[in-house]
């Protein structure tokens, strides 16, 4: 077989595997049909790749052949920009040979080219690149032909964040730094400022480098700035190694404050502890506000040896305590960071078990805590300050274990219209194992003042089934709750996906407390909303399995005439369109008003195969060709080679030219 008689589907397999827009345009002059097959790619080729482009292509792809072939050609003829563009490209790729070709020509085109600055500061930028993707051959190369740490502003260095996960590379810009003369270069002090000061943290190794390279201490330490930093750096080690060495030595004020809490808000409580080491409480003693603070630090991080020194001075715990007045006390804040041992150590030295401390270990679901809480004495039927209305019950439900603890420590279930909102809410979160307790000790479900089956509905199938079998739901009910609403209402289907409810929907339908709508704009509503209000696709799926074997029509059609299959959503998804599919939904090419509109939805070249091969299934031969002529024009029109090439396939396996 020749190549012009090759199927379409291998001459595209071709040309997928061709590099340069001249070998595409070879096969194309073979004859009129491949160069109406290609014609595509040689547009693609035309518009995107330019010599000087294959060239940075080669470079950033370290190809140091097609590299050394092209700048042979062009080294004479390059300009200054597209220089530095390939220099750029060489340092940012890690290729040394690359780079030391692209570096030798840059050399000879700025002796004969008049380039204004001196040629090593063309480099400067190229060394960051280099530092940052922590190339290390390369930046000793550009170190070797004069590179300088040049910044215009040292607010640049958060740029090459990336240059400090890597100890050598780190100590070469340290090296570079100290050595350079050259004007705007950066500091070792700046550096080492903003490695304090970074996020990012940095190796004990890297700091103890700065210190053995810089004479001048002072000159790094005694910064705010830098102090607050170390709440920022993650390794302990590091923070405590800074501090031995000297680091904010006699400063006193909010400093070392600012630096705890940075620590505390970043979590980095190891780094929080090592600095409350080294903290002198002193100053702190006479002030009530700074001391709470303090000690609040202290049990947020589980820190005991700060608690002990404040006891040593015979320190009120809960005098502290009382002096925050809006803010929480050591007590919550123990609770709220899990530090069962501080919780304990604060209640032996005379911490109030406070309510918001209880409330706060079960908005926690650590029972654990709660029950240390309990033991302390402190009361189950409390309140939650802010929010004065709820109880300690009601901030558990959706826990079974704090529930039951509880009540079994005798909290009282509440009444009245706090009754109400607490069963609404046990309901509609499927919380059976509360709701069963409540039960148990009296509470009823007749007579309340709300719409049991909705609610139901939202808890989900478990809490439907229990409430069935508990006989508090019946069909009788049901019906009678359906017919008061009257014949406008939604149908129990629509209820459940309009909660996102899916297995509400297949439990009421299964057990027949449900039927299938007869009316065709609800079923197509139904249809429609189903992958939408579905928590995944496998649930969709088997709702739509349960609805079909429910008698639902997947064909019918909305006002507009058009099934809920060509619903934008349904379209898009390719799980959704094979399941409508698979259940025998019709894409009719009548109801394809907008080839824009079809095109756009579809996500892959398989997606929109799908599209079409469902089309062709359910009309005539030339409908489609049609429809194909019209989608190839579109796509053709906005350059859309993939979909043109998806296009050609189809109509070529399927002979419809």
């Amino acid at each position: 077989m020749s190549l012009h008689e090759l199927p379409v589907e291998i001459l595209y397999c071709i040309a997928d595997e061709l590099d340069y827009s001249w070998t595409v345009s070879s096969l194309s002059l073979v004859n009129s049909r491949l160069h109406q097959v290609l014609n595509p790619y040689l547009y693609r080729f035309t518009k995107q790749y330019s010599s000087t482009q294959t060239l940075l292509f080669a470079t950033q792809g370290a190809s140091n052949s097609v590299a050394r072939k092209l700048l042979a050609l062009q080294s004479n003829s390059l300009e200054e920009s597209t220089w530095m563009k390939l220099m750029s490209a060489a340092a940012k790729s890690g290729n040394l040979e690359t780079a030391t070709l692209i570096l030798g020509v840059g050399q000879q085109l700025h002796a004969s080219g008049g380039w204004s600055p001196a040629f090593p500061r063309y480099l400067d930028s190229e060394f960051w690149h280099a530092l940052n993707r922590r190339h290390e051959p390369v930046v000793r190369l550009l170190l070797q032909h004069g590179a300088a740490p040049v910044l215009r502003d040292n607010a640049e260095l958060i740029r090459y964040r990336g240059l400090w996960k890597r100890v050598p590379i780190a100590k070469l810009l340290i090296q570079s730094a100290r050595q350079s003369t050259v004007p705007d270069s950066v500091s070792v002090t700046d550096l080492f400022q903003y490695v304090i000061t970074g996020r990012h943290g940095c190796s004990l190794e890297i700091i103890r480098y700065f210190l053995d390279h810089q004479a001048d201490l002072p000159a790094l330490f005694g910064s705010i700035r830098e102090v607050c930093g170390l709440g920022y750096c993650g390794d302990p080690e590091t923070v405590r190694y800074l501090l031995e060495h000297g680091t904010g030595s006699g400063l006193l004020g909010e400093a070392p404050f600012r630096s705890l809490e940075l620590a505390i808000t970043n979590c980095k409580f190891n780094t929080a502890r090592v600095l409350l080491e080294y903290v002198d409480i002193t100053p702190v003693l006479y002030d009530k506000i700074q001391g709470s603070k303090l000690l609040c630090m202290a049990a947020l991080t589980g820190w005991e040896p700060m608690v002990d020194k404040f006891l040593q001075r015979d320190l009120s715990i809960e005098g502290l305590s009382e002096s925050l007045h809006h803010r929480d006390s050591p007590l919550e804040c123990a609770v709220h960071n899990g530090q069962e041992d501080m919780v304990r150590l604060l209640l032996r030295h005379g911490a109030m078990p406070r309510s918001e401390a209880l409330i706060e270990a079960i908005r926690l679901r650590n029972v654990s805590m709660a029950r240390i809480m309990l033991d302390a004495g402190a009361d189950p039927n409390c309140r939650n300050k802010p929010f004065a209305r709820t109880v300690a019950l009601e901030v558990a439900v959706g826990h079974e274990s704090l529930f039951r603890l509880l009540l079994e420590r005798g909290a009282a279930i509440p009444s009245g219209h706090q009754l109400t909102a607490m069963l609404k809410d046990v309901i509609c979160r499927g919380r059976v194992p509360e709701l069963q307790m409540m039960l148990d000790r009296g509470v009823s479900l007749a007579n309340q003042k709300f719409s049991l089956l909705e609610l139901a509905i939202e808890g989900g199938p478990e809490m439907l089934k229990f409430l069935y079998n508990n006989s508090s739901l019946s069909r009788e009910t049901i019906s009678q709750e359906q017919q008061g609403k009257g014949d406008s209402a939604p149908s129990l289907l629509m209820i459940c996906l309009y909660h996102r409810r899916p297995g509400s929907l297949r439990w009421l339908l299964d057990n027949g407390l449900a039927t299938m709508p007869s009316c065709a704009t609800e079923q197509h509503w139904i249809l429609e909303a189903l992958f939408q209000c579905s928590a995944g696709d496998q649930e969709a799926e088997k709702t739509l399995d349960v609805l079909v074997r429910h008698g639902i029509d997947i064909n019918v059609t909305s006002q507009t005439n058009r099934p809920a299959v060509w619903i934008g959503f349904n379209l898009k998804s390719e799980v959704a369109l094979k399941a409508f599919l698979d259940h025998g939904a019709k894409l009719l090419p009548e109801h394809v008003d907008d080839l824009k509109h079809l095109l756009g939805l579809s996500r892959s070249v398989e997606h929109l195969e799908m599209m079409l091969d469902a089309v062709l299934r359910d009309s005539s031969r030339e409908q489609m060709r049609r429809l194909l002529l019209g989608m190839k024009e579109y796509a053709d029109e906005k350059k859309k080679w993939p979909v043109v090439r998806c296009l050609e396939r189809f109509q070529n396996r399927n002979g419809l030219y």
